[in-house]
């Protein structure tokens, strides 16, 4: 009646009677967990040591659309030792430009330049910064003409050399307004 069904051709013996085993196999219960494990010791091996967070704070609004933010970068020391000479570094588009402001609490701009395709970049020079350490960083964006509707801002960076190694790690995006 539409229905399948598994059979099997079982001989009895002179008694009359079959035994049956069932077997329970845990290999791939075992092999998933072991590959589980493996992932996530590759992962703490060779993940950054460095994690870098951009945010956005104070947005000013003006004629309809934002005028001004202050933007926020923070850089963490995740390892167990301490990193040194890390150098932070973040665009701000055309349309905009960054105000000099002095912030109490956070580290002020290395240097801010200006470049042709990328807009104006700055540049944060870290010497060290302690296992567990984390360093606020900050400045004041001011737009040219009020902009309305979404504006996205692309990732900061920070670059460490650590050994012989140079490690760069990218922040994520963030979008004003929407």
């Amino acid at each position: 009646n539409g229905k399948h069904f598994l059979v099997w051709q079982v001989r009895l013996g002179s008694d009359r009677t079959a035994i049956v085993y069932t077997t329970e196999n845990y290999r791939p219960l075992v092999v998933i967990i072991l590959l589980a494990i493996a992932a996530i010791v590759i992962y703490f091996v060779f993940r950054s040591p460095i994690v870098v967070k951009k945010s956005i704070a104070n947005v000013g609004m003006s004629e309809g659309g934002i005028s001004e933010a202050k933007i926020v970068v923070r850089v963490k020391n995740r390892s167990p030792s301490q990193i040194i000479s890390i150098e932070v570094m973040d665009n701000v588009p055309h349309i905009a430009h960054v105000e000099k402001e002095l912030s109490i609490g956070s580290m002020q701009p290395h240097a801010i330049l200006k470049h042709p395709k990328k807009g104006v970049v700055i540049k944060w020079s870290i010497d060290n910064l302690e296992a567990g350490d984390e360093r606020v960083l900050s400045y004041k964006m001011k737009s040219r003409l009020p902009i309305l509707g979404e504006f996205s801002l692309p990732a900061a960076n920070a670059r460490c050399t650590i050994g012989n190694k140079v490690i760069i790690t990218n922040s994520n995006r963030v979008s004003i307004g929407g």
